[in-house]
Order: C-alpha cells, then structure tokens, then sequence
C-alpha cells in the first residue's frame, strides 16, 4: 500500500505497489551518499513503472531511478535539495529540499524543538515537501513554487501522461481566464492537481495550471498575467465539439473565449487545422510530444 501516490498512480492507471528491489536500491543510494530521500519521493521511485511513465509522456527531462541523488554531478545535494527534472530547453529545474539531518522519527523532538508536536509538523512537512523552480545549471535560488507537495507534483505529471496526447484536442492562445471561466469549471468538473510556475514551454512567478476533468472530457489551462494557453481534450469529436460549446456558451462575459474556441486549432492526429487562416500553430502539447511552429 502506498501512502502519498494513489492519486497519482489512479491517473496514470498504475498499479499503487511497492517494489521492494527498487526500494533496496533507494536505501543503499541513500547511504552512498549519505543523505534521506524525502519518503514522498522514495515512495514514488520505488513504484514500479512510476516515474518511467511520466518520463515516457513529459516534454521535459526526468531524472530517472538510476540517477535520483546522482543526476548532474549532484550539484543541488550541496545546497540541501533533490534535483528532480530539468526543462527540456534547460530554462529551469525542479527541485525538492532533502529532509533536515536526523529528522527520522516522531519519537524524539530535534534539539531546538520545542516538543514532539512541533517535531511531527516538521517530518510531515519533510516527508512530502514543496517542489520548487530553480534556474538551471549551477545551484541557484529557488524562484517559484511548482507544487505545495511532491505528491501534487506527482499526481499532477501523471494526469498530464494520461490525457495528453488525446485523440481529439483544441487549442487556443492568449485569451484572458477570468474568475467566471475559473466558476464554470468548477461547477461542471471535477477539479484536477494545481501547480505553478511553469507551463509547457513558458514561465514565471504568477503562473497557476488548472485542470479539470469529466468522463471523456478534460480542461487544462496555464495562466499568467501576460499569456495564457487553454487545451481541451475529449475522447471523440461529438464530445470536443460539446465541450467547446459549453465553454463558448457558458460564460457569456468572456466573449473573447467564446470566439477563439469556435475558430480554435484542432489536432487531427497529424497535424493542427483550423477554419480560418492563422499566422501560428500550437507549440508543445501539455504531457506530450505533439509539436507545431510557434
């Protein structure tokens, strides 16, 4: 059983199993290196198939078992962080803090804690910590947070890697999400993991991914104060077709949407078309490899 990654397992539609060979090989990174894996991040990568089907489906380059701790000369260990991915343009990386030295249990507090509750606060903070942006390369300053939780982080890379690529997508660029848009969603779906930061192939402190999700439908937007990207996905084109109504239809103050669903690209399966002529097409698809000039 697993303790941080049913979601996220349930959305790539993997079995939420141990696999105690992996395990083994995280304990004795750990001691190579002589440092604690958050138990977050243990439990991902000692789950078989995890973190390889997110790597299979991400534009980005995640850091894969046999390097965890090791990957780019373990440069982050010195500054007391986990490097976990890095931005397939090398514009940024994500990266976990390492646990406090010796923060191993609830049973006694660390010296300059002022009790066992505040110890347990502490570990369960370490256990499944934030996951940051950090400027590629040398160690830098984090500079945004990408999730409150690895565990967020995970789940939200999984539903990435199980809708995307989809057989039927729109895409539409550069229309404002405004609080009814964000209303309407979360009145007609079911509200899916949040992060921040970084989208695809844009970024920056001020950015929130949103996604949702229904059977057969799903909304994924990125959005910042100086761009904003909206994909939908549907499992048919009767159901896309329903789905760029609704959202056209549903919000009527956001008219600018309303137009650019009904002229949006759509992915055919080969290549991106649209009704009317466009000087670009969609870039990087969110969790996939689908790619057009920008």
């Amino acid at each position: 059983m697993v303790v941080f990654h049913a979601h996220a397992c349930a959305a790539a539609g993997i079995p939420a199993v141990i696999d105690t060979g992996r395990r083994a090989l995280l304990a004795r990174r750990e001691r190579q290196l002589g440092i604690q894996f958050p138990a977050a991040v243990a439990e991902w990568y000692a789950i078989a198939g995890a973190v390889e089907r997110v790597a299979e489906h991400s534009i980005h380059d995640i850091v894969p078992l046999e390097q965890l701790g090791l990957a780019a000369d373990g440069r982050d260990l010195a500054v007391g962080r986990l490097l976990l991915a890095v931005e397939n343009q090398g514009c940024c990386d994500w990266v976990v803090p390492l646990p406090p030295t010796g923060l191993a249990s609830y049973d006694i507090s660390l010296p300059g804690m002022a009790s066992i509750a505040e110890h347990q606060a502490v570990w369960a903070r370490a256990a499944d910590p934030p996951v940051y942006l950090s400027e590629s390369g040398e160690p830098a300053a984090t500079w945004t947070l990408a999730a409150p939780r690895f565990s967020t982080y995970t789940h939200a890379e999984a539903w990435d890697s199980a809708w995307f690529p989809p057989p039927h997508t729109t895409a539409v660029y550069d229309v404002p999400f405004h609080d009814e848009d964000l209303a309407v969603l979360q009145e007609q779906f079911v509200a899916g993991p949040r992060t921040y930061g970084w989208a695809d192939c844009f970024g920056g402190p001020g950015l929130t991914i949103y996604r949702f999700e229904r059977p057969g439908q799903q909304v994924w937007v990125a959005t910042h104060p100086e761009q904003t990207e909206w994909w939908l996905s549907a499992d048919s084109a009767a159901s896309l077709a329903a789905l760029t109504d609704l959202l056209a239809s549903a919000n009527q103050a956001n008219q600018a949407l309303a137009e650019e669903l009904r002229k949006g690209w759509v992915w055919t399966g080969s290549d991106w078309a649209r009704p009317t002529d466009a000087a670009t097409k969609p870039g990087h698809h969110p969790g996939s490899t689908v790619t057009g000039p920008r």
